[in-house]
């Protein structure tokens, strides 16, 4: 999975199609991601989070932001950091 997200990631312009399916990939690997939307914030409307249950090394990575590709790419990018050290 973790090739897959990568590959993802490499792309120019990955879509928010192919970005919720690198969300996807997390969840198969056991991971729990979160995509918040707040309106009554006026700036940093999107928060992103991924949280790996019983890893304990490394906290939850968390991307907040006007730009929602930009927040799921930054937590994506960080996640797949983790998977491979």
């Amino acid at each position: 999975m973790k090739d897959f997200i990568a590959q993802t990631l490499r792309r120019p312009d990955p879509s928010i199609a192919e970005l919720i399916a690198c969300c996807e990939a997390v969840k198969e690997e056991g991971g729990i991601l979160v995509i918040k939307f707040d309106g009554e914030r006026p700036s940093g409307q999107y928060t992103t989070f991924i949280s790996v249950p019983g890893d304990l090394e490394h906290s939850t990575i968390r991307s907040d932001g006007d730009d929602l590709k930009a927040c799921l790419s930054n937590i994506l990018q960080r996640y797949l950091s983790q998977k491979v050290e």
